[in-house]
């Protein structure tokens, strides 16, 4: 099955900016899953949705190229079909229920955690794209797959880093989800016509622009290009870690948000004054949690952070702009010293604390004079360039994305449950969109090298800080 909007209607090549051109050119995938009593029946409305968005939006069936002035950069380009190969949504059948696709990255399972061997899923023939393209290839904006299961369907939108960052793959999943609704023909849709309207032109602007006066990034080694799924270097250091490379692995953690709440206060009353979020918390207490997993005495370590930049230039409307626009900061962790006798140490708390404050004041430092001197440093090859540290974790948030509350029309309705999935590096976690429920738990997506270091980390008195948590792994086990 194919849209039948025509690609060739968008002739100019979609601008990409220096944050474009700098991210690791990866796909990166999204999975939703619908319950449906008749899985087939919600094709037709997908299939629809999808003609509304590429006609709309026809810049989403270009193919990524290098540009034919500089090869070292990419440019979009119109997309010429040539085979059923290349459909814009693939319809593939299954005969398994939604649970076994939706845990492409929970790998190795513990059976064959031994010897951290590599495991191959069925779950792969879900998606139409891999994780790491081909520069010989095309490589396609984004592709959806339609898997009919037998209690229900499950789309996956795979999507290059290079075109997107992990919010404007959520607002393409926005406008999909107005698309399905089967508005009338006469009917304006909001988010689709603005994203018409606005898109090229905001990717216009942030190449054109450049900042004024002296290029003087502040303290450079704080923030630095955005990176895969926002969340890293994509050189990895040598480290430990990495001495012999292991097959990462990764599981859910749920976080329950009164006690998180509880941790919050705590950490806001060691403070001169409580600005710290939820947020800052959560992504302190995963940072000095990993960086402790990793069982041996280790110097200070480093939290790269990823901050949507979305709100920080006031002189535009990037609410709902889907290109990269995100960066990642530097923040210190505390030294790793051998674990103690003692359940909790007795200055956990105040580790947290600090963490977190150093989290709050570095996002709160970020203006809009920083956005655009960060751009312009990304113009000219590894001016920005910085040395990792050897004892690096990095934490990426999706928190505020709206997917669980999209609704994608009266057939497909909500989705159940939603996941992604990514080239996996070690010592580096994913906070989740907000489910729908009332007081939703934080969701986590946390990889590790090995079994033995999430043994570590669940057992370590400063992750038992938060003592609600709720460890799923591969074979649906939880760890209460």
């Amino acid at each position: 099955m194919s849209p039948s909007g025509d690609s060739n209607r968008y002739l100019e090549p979609l601008p990409l900016t220096p944050l474009d051109q700098t991210s690791t050119r990866v796909y990166i995938t999204n999975h939703l899953s619908f319950r449906l009593a008749d899985p087939a029946s919600g094709l037709a409305p997908l299939a629809d949705g999808v003609n509304r968005l590429l006609s709309a939006l026809p810049m989403l069936a270009g193919t990524v190229v290098p540009h034919v002035d500089d090869e070292s950069k990419y440019q979009v380009l119109p997309f010429a079909r040539e085979s059923e190969q290349d459909s814009f949504l693939r319809v593939v059948h299954h005969d398994h229920p939604i649970s076994t696709a939706q845990i492409p990255p929970w790998n190795p399972i513990p059976a064959e955690d031994q010897g951290n061997r590599p495991l191959i899923s069925w779950a792969e023939s879900c998606v139409s794209l891999r994780p790491i393209g081909d520069d010989e290839q095309k490589q396609p904006v984004l592709r959806f797959q339609a898997n009919i299961m037998s209690d229900g369907l499950v789309l996956t939108m795979t999507y290059h880093h290079c075109i997107f960052d992990g919010t404007g793959a959520g607002i393409v999943l926005e406008a999909l989800g107005e698309c399905c609704r089967g508005h009338k023909p006469d009917e304006p849709l909001s988010l689709l016509s603005q994203l018409a309207r606005d898109e090229v032109k905001l990717r216009q602007v942030l190449l054109d622009t450049r900042p004024v006066g002296h290029l003087d990034i502040p303290n450079p080694k704080r923030m630095m290009a955005n990176t895969a799924s926002e969340n890293g270097s994509d050189k990895v250091s040598e480290s430990p870690d990495n001495a012999c490379p292991p097959t990462p692995i990764t599981r859910k953690f749920l976080f329950c948000p009164v006690q998180l709440g509880r941790l919050k206060a705590h950490c806001n009353s060691l403070l001169p004054s409580p600005v710290l979020s939820s947020n800052d918390v959560l992504t302190a207490l995963l940072a000095i949690g990993m960086h402790k997993a990793r069982g041996i005495p280790a110097p200070s370590g480093e939290l790269v952070m990823a901050v949507n930049l979305r709100g920080r230039v006031h002189s535009l409307q990037l609410s709902s702009y889907l290109g990269n626009l995100v960066t990642a900061l530097q923040v210190p962790l505390p030294p790793n010293r051998p674990p103690c006798e003692c359940e909790i140490e007795h200055d956990d708390l105040q580790k947290v604390a600090q963490v977190a404050s150093l989290i709050r004041q570095q996002v709160t430092s970020i203006d809009e004079q920083a956005v655009w001197q960060l751009i312009e440093s990304k113009r000219v090859p590894n001016a920005s360039a910085f040395t990792p540290s050897p004892f690096i974790v990095s934490v990426s948030s999706w928190r505020h994305m709206k997917t669980h509350s999209v609704d994608f029309g009266p057939i497909l309705g909500h989705i159940d449950t939603f996941e992604m999935d990514m080239p996996p590096f070690i010592n580096s976690c994913v906070i989740m969109p907000r489910n729908m429920a009332k007081d939703p738990v934080w969701e986590v997506n946390i990889t590790l090298a090995n079994k033995r270091s999430f043994d570590a980390m669940v057992e370590n008195s400063l992750f038992h800080l938060e003592v609600e948590i709720s460890v799923h792994t591969a074979s649906g086990c939880s760890i209460l």
